[in-house]
């Protein structure tokens, strides 16, 4: 069984040494495709806070002993789809049985992403789509949320499209809202998803914790059937991450700055 990991990525260096020790074991190779300019944008509106050199070295910081890890860059490409299109086909071009494909602020746990990945190698189809958690300002906070991103591509298998694996230890760990405000704003002026206003969201949500924490996404309102909102913020074990994740500059930070 061949496996090859995939990270598409715009910024990042905050996380991406962590999501690509999260993975390391499990695959053969680590292609990390960055793009220069946001997905959709021919300019920025301010710099990027992350250059290649810089993602580069972020990606190495626990190493890479069995040479696994290979970047490459682009100028441009017109959406996200299109830019995971292109590495679902340069893993397939290298001859892997399943692709990998997670971005640079993904973390996952070792049990769920062994059981997930075993249940893709004997199944038919060709997606899998896995349920996330998303860190909020700290690791002592989170978020919930039903969207299942597809993350495991069965490369010699298109006979059933989907599939949704069950949760088996954790969900992925998504840091995306867990990192500096300075960041998160770049990542409000250059959204992929930029439905909604998100530079309001920025100042009046985001900024605002702890005293707003409910319905704290930008732009994924959909309620419960409860009627209770998936985006309303709630305590979370940082002890629940991998070890390693003790590491990082953010993890004795109450709230990141």
């Amino acid at each position: 069984m061949r496996i090859i990991g995939g990270i598409t990525a715009h910024y990042g260096s905050d996380y991406i040494g962590y999501a690509v020790k999260s993975i390391y074991e499990f695959v053969d190779e680590l292609w990390i495709s960055f793009c220069t300019l946001p997905w959709g944008h021919r300019s920025t509106p301010i710099p990027n806070p992350d250059s290649i050199e810089k993602m580069r070295e972020a990606a190495h910081i626990f190493g890479d002993p069995h040479n696994k890890i290979h970047f490459e860059q682009h100028d441009f490409w017109p959406d996200e789809g299109t830019h995971r299109d292109h590495i679902t086909a340069l893993a397939t071009d290298r001859g892997a049985d399943l692709l990998l494909r997670t971005d640079a602020d993904e973390i996952w746990d070792q049990e769920s992403l062994a059981g997930w990945l075993e249940i893709a190698s004997r199944m038919e189809a060709h997606y899998y789509s896995l349920p996330f958690l998303h860190l909020w300002r700290s690791f002592d906070y989170y978020c919930d949320d039903d969207c299942r991103p597809l993350r495991i591509v069965n490369c010699k298998s298109w006979q059933v499209e989907h599939n949704f694996p069950p949760l088996i230890k954790e969900k992925v760990f998504h840091m995306g809202y867990a990192r500096k405000p300075a960041d998160v704003y770049y990542k409000a002026l250059v959204h992929a998803h930029q439905e909604g206003d998100w530079k309001t969201w920025y100042q009046n949500v985001f900024l605002r914790f702890p005293t707003v924490t409910q319905n704290v996404h930008p732009t994924c309102v959909r309620p419960k059937p409860d009627g209770s909102n998936w985006w309303d913020i709630k305590p979370f074990d940082r002890y629940r991450l991998p070890n390693f994740m003790q590491s990082h500059p953010f993890w004795n930070m109450e709230i990141i700055q």
